[in-house]
């Protein structure tokens, strides 16, 4: 497999990324891999040892300072379940279905993979 800059990764060069098992690495990305049992990776220089780099496959990666996932949404309420979110309350509306008992904003709080 071949790393392509027409597809979406999870990071991005100068990201700041650290192991998440074994030995402690924390850096900034630097480049990419690919190989038969490594379909992405990540070459990530050092923080403490500068020119210093190690490459890891993005599944051995997590951010250092993960992005937050900060967002308002609206949501049908029904006596056995919630809809999924809308952008606005106006959308929300045009979803609703019989037997909905309320229509409330909900706020979402979170960082990249929290609770799973």
């Amino acid at each position: 497999m071949i790393v392509t800059m027409d597809k979406q990764y999870r990071f991005k060069l100068g990201d700041h990324v650290k192991k998440t098992k074994g030995s402690q690495w924390q850096g900034k990305v630097v480049g990419f891999y690919s190989t038969d049992l490594t379909p992405w990776g990540c070459a990530v220089e050092s923080d403490t040892e500068k020119g210093s780099v190690q490459i890891y496959p993005e599944t051995a990666l997590d951010f250092v300072n993960k992005p937050r996932i900060q967002r308002e949404e609206w949501v049908n309420v029904y006596p056995t379940f919630t809809s999924r979110g809308h952008q606005t309350r106006e959308i929300a509306e045009r979803f609703a279905e019989d037997g909905r008992i309320a229509c409330v904003k909900r706020t979402i709080d979170c960082e990249e993979g929290d609770g799973l």
